[in-house]
């Protein structure tokens, strides 16, 4: 994958970044042939995909699609995407509602349930270029500055969140905020009513329309995610001398309910800004602004 900008650590590249992370964003999709190639075939088929199905079956396009959202991931998940994308996040039943995810819920609502193809809409199909291309960017940066990702995620997403759950149903602001408030690494391990506690009485989400208490804030957070990423590497190389080591990657727990096999909008400028969908609110990708 393309950098544009290495040898530089977290904190120096996030400030460096955040100066002008739109000129950065366009450098690395001009340097970037697969986000270039991936981005020009969106865009010459966009107009084809009429149905849900079509989108489905052109997992090159769904590619492009699903990482605008953040959820590149899921595409293992045909059955699970294809119902975020044709149901209502509004309705209490739906997936996007009843698992909290913000990034389900944006999807949700950008697709309308396809009431109307929703890239027949040139202004949305500009709008997700945008988002994938900012995504792709702050992806490909987070592989060689582990933490930047959620450092510019935060930093351009948390001026709209007005509460704490809000923040807690995105992970990547969790993480920072996490790190931000030098909370216990066992943060993780409590359940979903003491870590919602712990972050009201840590966190004052008042004081984040400060430019200058963001960046301080977030800047803590790299520094401590730079220190406990340094001593897991330095811990994991000890066990490997010793003949240990290995670690056993938690399963998915998506993969027992989604195995690989209301209101709509379709408005896709407006879902990735200002969704209000009860329990689930959204990851934002604050490029799309400029298209608000």
């Amino acid at each position: 994958m393309t950098t544009i900008l290495s040898g530089l650590q977290p904190v120096p590249l996030y400030q460096l970044i955040t100066k002008n992370e739109a000129s950065y964003v366009s450098k690395y999709v001009a340097a970037d042939a697969q986000s270039k190639n991936d981005l020009a075939y969106f865009q010459a088929n966009a107009a084809k995909f009429t149905t849900v199905d079509s989108l489905m079956k052109d997992q090159r396009a769904l590619g492009v699609v699903l990482t605008a959202f953040g959820l590149k991931d899921q595409q293992q998940y045909p059955a699970l995407i294809k119902k975020v994308m044709t149901e209502d996040p509004l309705t209490p039943s739906s997936v996007a509602y009843r698992t909290g995810s913000t990034a389900f819920a944006k999807l949700g609502k950008a697709m309308g349930q396809w009431v109307t193809p929703p890239f027949a809409n040139a202004a949305n199909v500009k709008a997700l270029v945008a988002a994938y291309s900012q995504n792709s960017f702050e992806t490909s940066e987070d592989n060689v500055s582990p933490g930047i990702q959620a450092a510019l995620h935060f930093t351009n997403t948390i001026g709209s969140v007005t509460s704490i759950s809000q923040l807690m149903s995105d992970p990547l602001l969790v993480k920072v905020a996490v790190g931000g408030a030098n909370l216990p690494s066992t943060f993780g391990t409590m359940d979903y009513g003491n870590q919602v506690a712990l972050l009201t009485k840590a966190i004052d989400l008042t004081k984040f329309s400060s430019a200058a208490y963001v960046t301080h804030f977030v800047t803590n957070y790299l520094v401590t995610n730079s220190t406990n990423t340094q001593a897991n590497t330095t811990s994991t190389a000890a066990l490997t001398l010793l003949g240990g080591g290995t670690t056993a990657t938690a399963p998915d727990p998506l993969t027992s309910l989604y195995p690989s096999s209301g209101v709509a909008s379709g408005d896709m400028l407006s879902t990735f800004y200002g969704l209000n969908s009860g329990s689930s609110s959204s990851s934002t990708n604050p490029t799309l602004a400029l298209f608000a």
